[in-house]
Parts: structure tokens; sequence; C-alpha cells
């Protein structure tokens, strides 16, 4: 939706308004998917993008009217070839590198915590927030914004002392594995890591004044990641200019090559011990050979003692299965006709006896 379109629309009292996700320069939100536009099949980048029909560069037997063949070249009404998907960003953007950074990634809509920690980006901290959290992944400053971001959204909380120390590591760190984790409670050193030869030692060497103490418990806490579209330019967030807090999000709960927050708990649900055995009873039937002792009727019927002998032998095979006379089926014999001696064929396979539970 343009300004232009938004201007010319009705205003009279007849007039309809715009609604729902009506964002300014973008396509509507319908129109719009994730789309893995990473160069790396092991670390994949999802984005939002709209797919466009492919007129060049299409292959011979397209999967489906976006697909191209080239990736990184031209693919008609002004999409780039991305991974074989006929692509634009969702402002209408047609070169390839607008595409790739302006397509919105994935973001942390939720944290999993009230007090989840910062990125530590900022060199200094204002009076009265010096107690704030921070990712202890990269503890000394400053550092890369990569670096810094490690704890954002999904973390892993370690506990010591019952809650004298807290510090917050990146979901798969080595550090929040390590059971010999441990930090200086009191003393100079106050919260920083200490050496595991000084875990409960009257004078450790690396806790001067201190206490050296192990973890305690280990928490791993997931977020919930969303993309953005559209942001609230009137503040910034982590202190970083051109960071905005996000004003609308795609409404989709989980994304493409996320973890759904909603289906981890392992005790909500059956979780069989281990070599569970379960006790089964079939009333199945099995498509067995055919046999040339029996001949084909008029009524697909069997009236030959071999072919009733032959079929009882293969049955047999199947543990709690038998051939199964005709007269165990919704048709009546003829007149005339004996009932013990009357075996039907699978109705799906005439070339095999009828064997039923």
């Amino acid at each position: 939706m343009t300004e232009s379109v938004y201007v010319g629309r009705n205003v009279n009292w007849t007039g309809r308004d715009y609604d729902g996700f009506s964002i300014l320069d973008m396509y509507p939100v319908e129109e719009l998917a994730q789309y893995n536009i990473s160069d790396v099949t092991s670390t994949p980048d999802w984005r939002l993008a709209k797919a466009v029909k492919c007129t060049i560069n299409c292959p011979v037997k397209p999967e489906n009217a976006y697909s191209c063949e080239v990736s990184g070249q031209s693919c008609g009404n002004g999409g780039q070839c991305i991974n074989k998907i006929c692509l634009r960003d969702p402002y209408g953007n047609k070169e390839i590198t607008a595409i790739k950074q302006n397509s919105p990634g994935y973001t942390c809509r939720a944290y999993p915590e009230s007090d989840s920690p910062f990125p530590n980006l900022i060199p200094t901290t204002k009076q009265g927030f010096s107690g704030v959290n921070k990712c202890s992944e990269f503890p000394s400053e400053p550092v890369s914004k990569d670096q810094a971001l490690q704890c954002d959204c999904d973390y892993s909380k370690v506990t010591f002392a019952n809650g004298a120390a807290v510090k917050y590591f990146k979901y798969d760190s080595l550090k929040s594995d390590n059971t010999n984790l441990s930090v200086c409670v009191g003393g100079v050193n106050n919260g920083n890591l200490c050496a595991e030869n000084d875990i409960n030692t009257s004078t450790p060497g690396s806790c001067v004044g201190g206490t050296c103490q192990i973890r305690e418990k280990l928490a791993k806490n997931l977020g919930w990641r969303g993309q953005c579209l559209e942001s609230d330019v009137s503040r910034t967030v982590n202190g970083q200019k051109g960071e905005f807090p996000c004003l609308s999000w795609l409404p989709i709960d989980k994304l493409e090559g996320t973890v759904d927050i909603n289906d981890q708990n392992s005790n909500a649900g059956f979780n069989p011990p281990d070599n569970t055995k379960y006790c089964l009873n079939g009333d199945l039937y099995q498509k067995p050979k055919s046999f040339g002792k029996c001949e084909f009727l008029y009524n697909v019927g069997c009236e030959n003692k071999g072919c009733k002998a032959e079929g009882e032998k293969y049955c047999a095979k199947f543990p709690g299965f038998k051939l199964k006379p005709e007269a165990d089926s919704e048709e009546l014999p003829l007149p005339g006709e004996d009932p013990e001696l009357k075996y039907y064929w699978d109705a799906n396979d005439p070339n095999g006896p009828y064997c039923g539970g």
C-alpha cells in the first residue's frame, strides 16, 4: 500500500477504511511468506519476502510459478532468483542486496523472563542500572554485536549459592554445561568466575576475601521469536541508535526453523519407559499367494477339498488367522452347495485365499 493509494481512498461516510495489517509501503501480509535466503545450507537464514512469478531464468519443469533456475540472477517481474525462488523484499525492492538486507529476519518477540539479560553492548552504565543482568558469554567489554547478542532470546541461566550470583550464557554454551562452573561470592572478585581447584577451599586464590561457589542450578530458557513488520521509531532499544522496538509482528506463532516453545514440557504428554512391551490382538486380513488347485468359478468360490487344505496350510503361517469359508461372509452359499467346502478369495486379490481372524 502506497501513500497515494491511502490518500486517494474514499473518505465519504460510505467509504471504507483500511484495517488489520495495512502497512504503508508494504505488500499485504497475506502475500508474504518465509524463505531461506542463506547461501550456506548449514546456517539457514529465514526472511519474510514476496514471491513473484518467474518469467525469465525459469526451469524447464518448474515446481511452481515462482521457481527459477540460476540463483543471483533476475527472474522477471522485478524479482531476483534466491535459492531457486523468485523474490522481492516486502517493500517492493528489486535489488538482491536490498532483498537480503531489508527482508525482516528473526528477532525476539517475547523474552523468557521479566529479568532476561541484556546484551553487553554498552561500556558504561547509568546510575541505578548497575545491577542489570547481562550476557556472560563474552564478559569483556567492548565486544562485537554478534558476541553481545549470544544470550538474546534463548540462553542458559546458571545459579550459584542460593541465588547470590547468577550467570547467563548462550543456550548451547559449553561453559554452562560444565558441572564444575563456579564464581566468586564476596571479596574483590565478586561475581567473577573462579578456578575449579578453589572450590570449597578456605583461602581461594582466585577469590581473595570471598568464597568460590560451584553452580547449583542450570535452566535452559527459550524465548518467542518473530518477524517484525513495523517498528516504533519514537524510541530506541539497548541504547543503540537505529534499533527500535517492534510495533507490529507477523501474526504467526511458530516460524520456520524455530523451536515450538509450547511443546517443551516433557511431562505434558505420554512418555512410556524404555523397552515397553504391548499386547496386540490383530483382526486383519492377509493376502496370501495364489494356488494352482483352485479354479476361478462364476461365484469366485472354490469347491475343491485340496484347495481347502492348501488354504488352511497357508493361513496357518499367520498366527490367529484361518481360512474363511463363504458361510462367514455376507453372501450365502447357493442351494445344494456345502459351505464347508466353499472358500472365498481375497476380494482385492483374486489370486489369493481369504484369511481372517
